[in-house]
């Protein structure tokens, strides 16, 4: 069946926006029903655009050089006299009549509208869409509405209609420009044969006399020595010859793939060179040897070889002519299903790797609860052991109690489980569609669909997980509180220390010391910590803390007091923890490795996972045993406030007495903490680093294109257009500018040392209007020694036809290495195969003064004729960014002399007044210039439709993580409640000696505050540090010149919530503390 090509139809309405067609009701007559046959589409015979007429023509009719004047000129007619009879204010109910005036005859065809289409349109089967054909509306009446509608169905409105009526429509009688071609096999197994459907079509399109050349070429003795060297190579070392880029960044992509390359590749080259070598006098090509040199890498890889620079140019020509079709594999149905399942993969991960911290804090708060009940039944485990209990039964009595809580607690979460997830998958939905059509009316409000699946077999490997991984959890604590001493736990006073001679403590205290930081050293010396800044503080790390310990088991020989020694310990442990992960060593230390782009890429990942749980240890640690010196502070501080003093004594001196039940509280905070606030940077960093600023649009508001029918009335002036538009509102215009984009060979001619060798670039030309708006947004960071400022350098590019600027990119930084090129797509396919891409200017670096450096242009026409044009650098802009990824710029007249013609614009910048409306200019513009098919675009919403989606994404991660807060708050509440039991003496005793039921209150809510407080603390200071050191890494990579700025605002919010939330699952066990009367409690037993 032939392909059903997507027209882009420009249309009038009488509501904006004006790109898309008119619907009118269907009139009652007399227009054919539905069951009557409908007569031919269009008859444009009138004109004379016959197929053999427009063969005649000179020159291909594409969409750049289809010239409706010259065509009238050619073939004897009148277009002026066509175009001016037909007035677009009058067409409508009497269209044929005012048509027929000149000659042309036009009758209602039928179309297909895809869903979409109809949705933006409101069309039903049988209303009458009017589809413009530059000025002249052609009506056609919507057949029926369609669910399927080619490639880009899903994407944006398609209307369908015969083949044959498409390419007289057109003007395009006997082409097509798309050939979709479906595999053998049903809907899934005919996925399998895409690859090898790829391989033979590509072979299948090769051009013959091409391929001919080419194979004769590459079997000449000098060449086909190159191509079987070049193919060892590769073997040997499989990234050779690959695209230049940030230096730091190929580093690091290089060693992340630890070595391996396209494996396809080195197949294929070692593949070809026997090919070539197997019958050098053979004229026959064998079908592998086709199917090798239709393949795309492999024809990148035969541009590259070293050859000279006469045989490389005649490859490259070769190259440029080898295939009459491209087969498009990215929009293959295949690649589509591995994208989408790539997709589900890397969002199911990063949901996995980020909850990991959730899950993380619930098996803490799992550990806490069996702790705390040991700590609750510790005096009956005492007397059970007494009486003849071994640990193991205390060990087997926890982990039965702990099956039951867990058989039970994995079913309920199992529920949970699945409603989050629908509730998830709803909002999801929502949050993407809503985004899309904040940005497009064009696309639909259900473009995205989010189904709700549960496999049972996922649902049953979830519940068995969850309640093995808890068991694995509460056998551990079991064997834990198992361990006590008979005589301290009946009578309910601490374990003794210990005199320290056992063997057991001594092997103990040799593991946790000496041999600690004996395996720091050996990370350092052996395993190359040094050449790695991420394992060189894991050395330091481990060196730390085993010669803290050390230091801590010879001070026991001491008299030093048991108290004091633990807290010097713990307090230099958790301090150097916090310098050594805390400091910003990528900026004290530039080059040392510290940087995230800088080290080995394979311990990456560790320096992500290591270094917020060692600054939260290394807090907590602190905190833990510097509290009362700092509540001492604290209370002469605030000692003159009454009733506080008192209250923030108790508030803090309980939970310090219990340091690892209130460590483990503090750690689960600051671990959920730092994933929210850390997940708030990645927004933010992502939201600035694509938002446009000025120099993405040159301070422009509005973006013209040109469409596919913009050949009838192609506007080559906008600036002078605008003024002959008696209805166009010029008043909220400030400004238009326009450029010009151009494929040349260039090559350096001065300093003196720069490659001879023609090399491919693409280049900008800009008209008097556009170089006025970009001198006042593109400042230069280096001049030629004849202009004063960067005002003079933009007034010789307006005024001078032989000079040019370029961006730093193509300047070696001043060590000698050279930026990321603007331009990494492929060769374009107007290029012909002439050069390389890779162009550089040398002879001095962008710490030198610009020296005087000129450039050649050479331009070949399609008729063989060259064009070459000297120009002088004059200037380097001082950023990469612009409004077009080029990286020479000149005037528009300069590129009309390298092509030999008139420049024809194919994009024009609108700046808008001040006080005027962005939309509706743009409107306007659209209906002034419907006759050229001129597309105006918003900038601002060109670039909404990334932000509000990855914005709405990141924030539903957010999100999630965020539920993890809900262990934390259940953790206090399980810690408070538990107070409120194991201190109802104490709270008698204190009530008994003067404490009011309000300062008892005030005393519990402060406890559970400053747990929070603490863990909140942490946690937020580890995010940011995080993000500063890691996203903001990859930032300042991605934008350069931009500044990483910190969500406060967000931030705050996050902390203020967490923290009220916190309160209120503390505020009833502190009511029911405040409501104990003395004489219960004292007798309570």
């Amino acid at each position: 069946a032939a392909p059903q090509p997507t027209l882009e139809p420009t249309a009038q309405s009488t509501n904006p926006p004006t790109n898309t067609p008119t619907v009118h009701p269907p009139p009652q007559s007399p227009l054919p029903t539905p069951q009557s046959p409908l007569p031919q589409t269009l008859d444009l015979s009138a004109i004379g655009l016959g197929t053999i007429d427009l063969g005649a023509l000179s020159g291909t009719v594409l969409t750049d050089t289809f010239d409706i004047a010259a065509i009238g000129d050619a073939l004897g007619i009148d277009t002026e006299a066509v175009l001016s009879a037909v007035n677009l204010n009058t067409l409508g109910s009497e269209i044929d009549r005012v048509l027929e005036q000149v000659g042309l005859e036009l009758r209602q065809g039928d179309v297909y509208l895809n869903r979409l289409g109809a949705e933006q349109l409101n069309a039903q089967p049988g209303d009458i869409l009017d589809i413009y054909i530059g000025p002249i509306p052609v009506p056609y009446r919507v057949r029926a509405i369609v669910e399927e509608a080619g490639p880009l169905g899903a994407l944006t409105p398609v209307v369908m209609l015969r083949l044959d009526e498409a390419q007289e429509l057109l003007f395009m009688r006997g082409r097509v420009n798309n050939v979709l071609v479906s595999n053998t096999g049903d809907a899934y197994t005919g996925m399998e044969n895409t690859a090898a459907a790829a391989q033979q079509l590509r072979a299948l399109a090769l051009n013959e006399e091409a391929i001919t050349d080419l194979v004769a070429l590459l079997r000449e003795p000098k060449i086909l020595a190159v191509v079987q060297a070049n193919a060892a190579k590769e073997m040997a070392d499989p990234f050779q010859n690959r695209e230049p880029g940030p230096e730091e960044m190929l580093n690091f992509f290089t060693a992340f793939m630890a070595g391996e390359g396209d494996v396809a590749l080195i197949d294929r080259t070692q593949a070809l060179a026997g090919e070539l070598d197997g019958d050098l006098d053979s004229a026959e090509i064998s079908p592998d040897l086709r199917v090798l040199l239709a393949q795309p890498d492999m024809q990148v890889w035969l541009r590259e070889l070293p050859l000279t620079q006469t045989d490389g140019e005649r490859v490259s020509e070769i190259l440029g002519r080898i295939s009459d079709l491209d087969v498009l594999d990215v929009l293959s149905k295949n690649s589509v299903v591995q994208v989408a399942e790539i997709g589900g993969s890397v969002f199911t991960t990063v949901f996995t790797i980020f909850g990991i911290f959730s899950i993380f804090a619930g098996v803490l708060l799992i550990f806490l609860i069996f702790v705390m009940l040991a700590a609750e039944r510790r005096s009956e485990m005492g007397m059970a052991r007494a009486i003849g209990m071994r640990r193991g039964h205390l060990v087997q009595m926890f982990v039965s109690e702990g099956m039951v809580y867990d058989l039970l607690a994995a079913a309920l979460g199992i529920v949970l489980g699945l409603g989050i997830s629908y509730a998830m998958i709803g909002f999801l939905g929502g949050i993407v569609n809503t985004a899309t059509q904040q940005v497009s009316a064009e696309l639909s409000s259900s473009l995205f669909t989010f189904r709700f699946n549960v496999a049972p077999t996922s649902v049953v490997i979830a519940y068995a997980l969850g309640v093995l991984f808890t068991f694995a959890v509460v056998t551990v604590s079991a064997w834990r509180v198992s361990r006590l001493n008979i005589v301290s736990a009946i009578r309910d006073i601490p374990e003794p220390e210990g005199n320290g001679r056992s063997v057991g403590k001594i092997f103990g205290r040799l593991i946790t010391g000496p041999l600690t930081a004996g395996i720091g050293a050996w990370i350092y010396f052996g395993v190359d910590g040094g050449q790695s800044g991420t394992l060189l503080l894991t050395a330091l790390t481990f060196m730390l803390v085993g010669g803290v310990l050390s230091l801590g088991w010879l001070l026991s020989a001491t008299s030093m007091r048991t108290e004091r020694r633990r807290r010097l310990i713990y307090s230099l442990m958790g301090l150097g923890l916090v310098l050594t992960w805390g400091l910003p060593w990528e900026t004290l230390l530039p080059g040392a490795g510290f940087g995230l782009l800088e080290q080995d890429p394979r311990w990456t990942l560790l320096s992500f996972v290591a270094k917020g749980p060692a600054l939260i240890l290394g807090g907590i640690l602190l905190i833990m045993f510097s509290a009362d010196t700092l509540l001492n502070g604290l209370s002469r501080l605030l000692g003159g406030i009454g009733a506080l003093t008192p209250v923030l004594k108790t508030a803090v001196a309980y939970p310090l007495s219990t340091r690892f039940r209130t460590g483990m509280a503090m750690i689960m905070f600051a671990m959920i903490i730092t994933t929210v606030v850390l997940m708030s940077v990645v927004i933010q960093a992502t939201q600035t680093a694509i938002t446009p600023d000025a120099k993405s649009s040159a301070g422009y508001e509005i973006r013209t294109s040109f469409g596919l029918l913009s050949f009838f009335d192609r506007e080559t002036d906008l600036a002078k257009a605008i003024t002959q538009k008696p209805d166009f509102p010029l008043a909220d215009v400030a400004g238009v500018g326009a450029i010009t984009a151009q494929s040349v060979d260039v090559r350096q001619v001065e300093p003196a040392g720069a490659s001879a060798s023609w090399l491919y670039l693409d280049l900008t030309g800009m008209d008097s209007g556009f170089m006025a708006q970009a001198e006042t947004v593109y400042p230069f960071q280096q001049r030629a020694a004849a202009y004063a400022d960067d005002l003079a350098v933009w007034r010789a590019l307006a005024e001078r036809d032989d000079v040019a600027i370029v961006t730093p990119s193509l300047v070696a930084n001043a060590d000698g290495t050279y930026g990321a090129l603007g331009q990494f797509e492929e060769m374009p396919e107007n290029h012909g195969g002439r050069g390389r891409w890779d162009f550089r200017l040398t002879g001095f670096t962008q710490a030198d003064a610009l020296p005087e450096v000129w450039l050649d242009l050479r331009n070949e026409q399609p008729d063989g004729t060259v064009i070459t044009q000297r120009v002088q650098v004059i200037g380097v802009l001082a950023d990469n960014t612009t409004v077009r990824e080029s990286n020479l710029y000149l005037n528009d007249r300069a590129i009309a002399t390298l092509t030999g013609k008139a420049v024809q614009p194919e994009t024009f910048y609108i700046k808008v007044a001040e006080d005027a409306d962005v939309r509706t200019v743009a409107q306007a513009v659209e209906r002034a210039f419907l006759s050229s098919a001129l597309d105006a675009t918003v900038i601002a919403d060109s670039f909404a439709q990334g932000q509000a989606l990855t914005r709405s994404i990141l924030q539903l991660f957010q999100g999630f993580l965020a539920l993890g807060l809900l262990v934390g708050i259940a953790a206090l509440g399980v810690i408070s409640s538990r107070t409120v039991v194991e201190r109802r003496q104490q709270v008698g005793m204190l009530r008994a000696i003067g404490y009011q039921p309000g300062m008892i209150a005030l005393s519990f809510v402060l406890e559970a505050s400053f747990i929070a407080l603490v863990g909140i603390g942490l946690g937020t200071a580890t995010g940011i540090l995080l993000g500063q050191a890691m996203i903001g890494q990859f930032f300042s990579v991605i934008t350069a010149g931009r500044t990483l700025a910190i969500p406060w605002g967000q931030i705050g919010g996050i902390v203020v919530a967490a923290y009220l939330f916190s309160l209120l699952a503390t505020i009833l066990p502190a009511i029911q503390a405040s409501r104990i009367y003395p004489a219960e409690a004292l007798r309570y037993e």
